[in-house]
């Protein structure tokens, strides 16, 4: 089951986030949800927390680091469990139109993924839902500024393209916490 969480960031915070990180030079173009080693599969990406625990942005960390004890917190009130305790890896992607992926594990360690939807307005007919596969079945979650899903690791996702006329770029937040 994937447990949504929305409002975790403020409108004002998402438009002032956007802004700040689409006119940022840290991202590279080289990003892919995959090893299949095709360019159209590429997208903008940003490591934040690398797995080995090197920290590339530290403001962005901490902010990040503090999402993750609000999440914590909201998630035990809701559902009266404790979140993994290790933050693993940060991650941020960017996609447009033509940036299509592939479904995809995070990790092999037991743990969950949680993602963020942090650009600050969007029109339900653009798309970008992020699909989660869980055995027979498939999740599609509406992508919507200010969202964060959590789920296992082991559950098959991709964050879906935008479509249509969307000028945006559609930026989500990655977040593995594991037990180790």
């Amino acid at each position: 089951m994937t447990k949504v969480f929305d409002d975790v960031i403020s409108q004002a915070t998402l438009d002032e986030m956007y802004n700040d990180l689409i006119s940022s030079q840290m991202w590279a173009i080289d990003r892919k949800s995959s090893n299949e080693n095709k360019h159209y599969h590429n997208f903008p990406g940003h490591v934040v927390l690398e797995k080995d625990g090197a920290v590339n942005n530290r403001s962005l960390f901490g902010y990040f680091a503090g999402l993750v004890e609000q999440l914590r917190h909201r998630h035990m009130e809701k559902y009266g469990e404790l979140l993994p305790p290790k933050i693993k890896r940060i991650h941020l992607g960017a996609k447009t139109i033509t940036s299509h992926t592939n479904i995809h594990i995070d990790t092999d360690e037991k743990g969950v993924v949680i993602v963020g939807f942090t650009t600050p307005t969007w029109k339900e007919e653009w798309g970008g839902d992020l699909k989660i596969e869980n055995q027979d079945e498939v999740e599609l979650i509406k992508y919507k500024p200010g969202r964060f899903c959590i789920f296992n690791t082991d559950r098959p996702h991709d964050g879906l393209a935008p479509k249509g006329d969307c000028h945006l770029w559609r930026i989500s937040v990655n977040i593995i916490l594991t037990y180790e």
